[in-house]
C-alpha cells in the first residue's frame, strides 16, 4: 500500500474517491513521485497522477479515452480503439459529466446512448500499449522487474 498525500483543492492533484464497504473501488493507472518532505509518502506529478482503469468485456484492463485525470501527448489518441467495456464504471451518472462534454463525447463517437437508459464509454487503449509507451526501464517497481531471472 503507498500512501498518497495531497491537501487543498488543486487542478491535476491525487484524489480519490473512498469506495463504499464492500463495493469494490475504481482502478486506475497511477503517476506518482516521492515526497522529498516526508519519507515513506508519494505526491502526484504537476500535470496530473492517475488515468482510470476500466475492465473490458474480454476480461483484460484499458485506459478509458479520452483520457483525464493526467495531461499526456497529443499522439497518445492513436492508440485507442473501439473498445467493449465491462466495468460498471463505464457507465457514467447523469451527473458525472456535464450536458456540452456529454454532447461532444456522442458526437465524436467515444459515447453511446443505452437503450434502458444513461450511456457507455465506446473507446479505450489497451494496457499492453501504455506499457510499450512507458518502457521496461520506467517500470521500476512492475512485477516483471521483481521476477526472478531463471
Amino acid at each position: 500500500m503507498l500512501e498518497v498525500y495531497e491537501e487543498g483543492l488543486h487542478e491535476h492533484e491525487c484524489y480519490f474517491e473512498d469506495p463504499a464497504i464492500m463495493e469494490e473501488g475504481r482502478r486506475y493507472l497511477v503517476f506518482l513521485r516521492a515526497n522529498p518532505e516526508v519519507e515513506g509518502q508519494f505526491r502526484g506529478l504537476a500535470s496530473g497522477c492517475a488515468l482510470e482503469v476500466l475492465v473490458t468485456a474480454d476480461n483484460r484492463y484499458a485506459l478509458r479515452y479520452p483520457l483525464s485525470g493526467i495531461d499526456v501527448a497529443d499522439d497518445v489518441g492513436a492508440l485507442a480503439e473501439p473498445t467493449a467495456f465491462a466495468d460498471r464504471h463505464a457507465v457514467p451518472g447523469e451527473d458525472d459529466i456535464g450536458v456540452p462534454e456529454r454532447n461532444a463525447l456522442l458526437a465524436s463517437g467515444h459515447l453511446q446512448r443505452l437503450e434502458e437508459g444513461g450511456y457507455r464509454y465506446t473507446h479505450g487503449l489497451g494496457l499492453e500499449h501504455v506499457r510499450s509507451l512507458l518502457g521496461e526501464a520506467n517500470l521500476t517497481l512492475d512485477r516483471a522487474q521483481r521476477r526472478p531471472a531463471h
